[in-house]
């Protein structure tokens, strides 16, 4: 879907939406889902507030309308059918007022941050990029971000499998080589997956990854542990992993702490024509609004509201501020 459409309000995530996408979604007196699965990453925990009898659902080959199911029904023929019996609307649907993404300039020596990091991503996005995004503060941050047209974003927050993201790029670029393409993938999320990295620099591919280094699983941290260990991940020297894999047709690498130096590489790596790597430095217990809110959901959900209280107000002595330093 075109996200510069007129008719594009966002992305909807149950109670973590938006405001304003929330309530356009569900106070609709008519809705439709094509192909839509309410899990429990993409409903917040189930927090969807879709009323049956406003929702028409359907599913490749399946029709539920207002509660009603109608199975066996192939979507193709559906749409064909639908195109014969229904008139053209010849009045005009008012559309919706939309404030356009703006790039605000962060001062050049400002320490790195989510608000910061993502803002300047907003910019750096072109068309037909292919963008992948890890599960977790990637995803979150990427779901808020209007793309270009003709970009492709692939992710996968049905399964919330980590790691996921950097084979999904080798295939994605074994696939389809002359096209930029994007990853930006956590520090955990890497080390699960980190050998792929080596295959994709056999084949002589170019991507661009962007590796957020926060010393270990902010998601987990939100939702329980901001100080536990067993959120902590060891700290690697990760611009030297791409020399280790033995990269001989040259490959690029960034280590990012400020504002200034994220706007330099962004400039730098417009048109890259070799693997880039980006190590983007960030603090432990920094998130996306999208995210916050998303894991408060999921930590009433897991403890309870009395539980998730006393969470809140326990401390845990652990070693996690020695181990996430730089």
């Amino acid at each position: 879907m075109d996200e510069g459409s007129p008719r594009y309000i966002g992305t909807y995530v149950g109670g973590a939406s938006q405001p304003h996408v929330k309530n356009i979604i569900e106070q609709s007196d008519c809705l439709i889902g094509v192909g839509a699965r309410f899990t429990d990453v993409g409903s917040a925990v189930f927090t969807h507030q879709i009323e049956t009898k406003n929702y028409i659902e359907i599913k490749s080959y399946g029709l539920n309308i207002f509660g009603q199911d109608f199975p066996g029904i192939e979507i193709g023929q559906l749409l064909v059918e639908l195109n014969k019996k229904v008139a053209p609307r010849k009045s005009s649907i008012p559309l919706l007022e939309k404030q356009p993404q703006k790039l605000i300039e962060a001062p050049a020596q400002q320490k790195l941050s989510q608000d910061v990091l993502w803002n300047y991503i907003s910019g750096f996005l072109k068309e037909d990029d292919v963008i992948i995004g890890e599960v977790g503060t990637s995803n979150s941050a990427l779901s808020g971000i209007k793309l270009p047209a003709t970009a492709k974003y692939i992710a996968q927050p049905l399964w919330g499998s980590i790691g996921y993201t950097l084979p999904a790029l080798l295939g994605s670029l074994l696939a389809a080589p002359e096209r930029r393409q994007i990853l930006f993938i956590g520090d955990g999320s890497f080390q699960l997956t980190v050998q792929e990295l080596s295959t994709i620099i056999r084949h002589g591919l170019k991507p661009i990854i962007f590796l957020l280094n926060n010393g270990g699983y902010t998601i987990e941290r939100l939702i329980m542990g901001e100080n536990a260990a067993y959120n902590d991940v060891q700290n690697w020297k990760y611009t030297e992993i791409p020399a280790v894999f033995n990269g001989k047709k040259g490959h690029t690498t960034y280590v990012v702490e400020t504002a200034g130096q994220l706007k330099s590489v962004l400039d730098n790596v417009q048109q890259n024509d070799q693997l880039t790597f980006i190590e983007l430095k960030l603090p432990a217990m920094d998130a996306p609004v999208s995210l916050k809110k998303f894991a408060s959901v999921i930590a009433r959900f897991d403890y309870g509201d009395r539980g998730y209280e006393i969470l809140k107000e326990r401390s845990q002595p652990v070693k996690c501020k020695d181990a996430i330093s730089f």
